[in-house]
């Protein structure tokens, strides 16, 4: 198993490249990212309502996928990343973002200032326990009062499937994937005062090696939207958190 931090995992050239390359190709992940702007707008109209002030701070922004849809939809847009090669991708593609290369864990550029939203999106389960808990320290002092910290667990080891592909993983003698429960996510937000407030499934539906259309997916989703039970048993749900009351 490696040592290495998830801190170092995307710096290579041209990384960026061929993230958006792969993700591009993937059918399931389409699927996914459709799913995902569906949520986060149903999740701006949910706690924000009308409000056209929203700033958004777009942690670990990759190349930009998640900056790329909050850009159109609040008045100012900030994705920070430790990678200069994601950055480099997601120049290409983000018209009113500020992009900014730093670690946040180390000095934030922020000190000064505060975010109505903050994302995090495929970084929590892919980080390691150490790194996830020093983000979650870094994040919560930017959030402004009444902020909300959306974040998506993107191997959600409540989801049936999961736990299949996690057994066969272990059956076939493969390197354990990281994985995480939403109850897990609620402890980690806990230990820096914040609590989950709402989850949105996303891709409840998913059966191995089988490609289904995705109005089947999309169904699946809404109806495990009924509530939070049925929600936790999506892949990659999408939990909303904000400070405890």
């Amino acid at each position: 198993m490696s040592n290495s931090s998830y801190v170092d995992s995307h710096k290579a050239p041209g990384k960026g490249r061929r993230y958006d390359e792969y993700y591009a190709t993937d059918a399931w992940g389409r699927y996914l990212w459709s799913r995902e702007q569906e949520v986060l707008t149903q999740a701006l109209e949910m706690f924000f309502g009308s409000r056209r002030d929203v700033r958004a701070l777009d942690f670990a922004c990759g190349t930009g996928r998640i900056s790329s849809f909050l850009e159109r939809h609040v008045a100012s847009c900030t994705g920070v990343d430790v990678s200069e090669a994601m950055l480099e991708q997601a120049r290409r593609k983000l018209e009113r973002t500020t992009l900014v290369n730093a670690n946040l864990l180390e000095q934030s550029p922020f000190e000064k200032e505060s975010f109505d939203l903050i994302t995090a999106f495929r970084f929590f389960v892919n980080a390691e326990p150490a790194l996830r808990r020093a983000a979650l320290r870094a994040l919560a002092p930017l959030l402004a009062p009444g902020g909300h910290l959306i974040f998506n667990n993107h191997q959600n080891i409540d989801a049936p499937y999961m736990r299949l592909a996690r057994a066969y993983a272990g059956w076939r003698g493969f390197e354990a994937f990281n994985v995480l429960s939403i109850a897990q996510c609620r402890e980690l937000v806990a230990e820096v005062g914040l609590e989950i407030v709402h989850v949105f499934p996303v891709g409840t539906l998913r059966v191995p090696k089988l490609a289904l259309p995705d109005v089947l997916y999309r169904m699946a989703d809404r109806i495990a939207g009924a509530s939070e039970m049925t929600a936790r048993l999506a892949t990659s749900p999408i939990l909303v958190a904000r400070r405890k009351a």
